[in-house]
């Protein structure tokens, strides 16, 4: 189980700046409307910046089945963090430009599981961390969310695709595709606008804007 887990390796320089342009495109792209005020909002939900890419935590005690399963063997387990990434491009042992431009197109999508054995902000540090608050009904969409995009066969739950690159973390085959229009960030940020949080979701690329959308967020609450 990780208590601290390392950052993941940052992708060529040259594929953000690819990456930048297409974000010239997504100005006009239209997104679910967010949902209404459900209630009092009792539920946290952290974002978290790790590197080139963000990741969602889930507190193990909040979760109900199914995505609650997922914590199942892992003793002492607090919290549950997901994020989303291209396939080809993660499991690449040496990435190269030909992995990076790959990742332009659209890719079967992968989604790493971590199991921490603490909270967030002690696993990545308070600076790299933003908390939102959100109602039960909005804590239970973002994990229906998350549940979806994980790939199952049938009634079947989920198989671990992998090993993931540390101690407590599996990699899950995803259900939906990754490419320069739908990036790890813009996964999050539809993740949250189903819990009712609400941040930008179209044009959202990079950590840097889904990280300034979270703190934008937070500090309305």
């Amino acid at each position: 189980m990780a208590t601290h887990p390392e950052r993941p390796i940052s992708p060529p320089v040259l594929f953000g700046l690819i990456t930048l342009s297409t974000a010239l495109f997504l100005g006009g792209c239209a997104v679910p409307p967010l949902p209404g005020d459900p209630g009092p909002k009792n539920e946290t939900v952290a974002v978290i910046a790790r590197g080139w890419h963000t990741e969602l935590g889930l507190p193990v005690a909040s979760l109900r089945p199914p995505l609650a399963e997922l914590a199942a063997g892992f003793h002492g387990a607090t919290t549950l963090t997901f994020g989303f990434g291209d396939r080809a491009f993660v499991l690449a042992r040496h990435r190269g430009l030909g992995d990076a431009l790959g990742a332009l197109f659209p890719n079967p999508g992968l989604v790493l599981l971590t199991v921490l054995a603490t909270s967030p902000a002690a696993a990545f540090g308070a600076h790299d961390v933003v908390l939102l608050h959100v109602s039960r009904t909005g804590f239970a969409a973002i994990a229906q969310f998350i549940w979806k995009s994980l790939a199952t066969e049938g009634d079947e739950p989920p198989k671990p695709y992998g090993p993931g690159p540390y101690p407590g973390s599996l990699y899950y085959a995803a259900s939906i595709p990754y490419d320069a229009f739908y990036t790890c960030n813009t996964w999050i940020a539809e993740a949250l606008r189903a819990g009712g949080v609400p941040v930008q979701a179209a044009g959202v690329l990079f950590a840097s804007e889904i990280m300034r959308e979270a703190r934008r967020a937070a500090a309305s609450h």
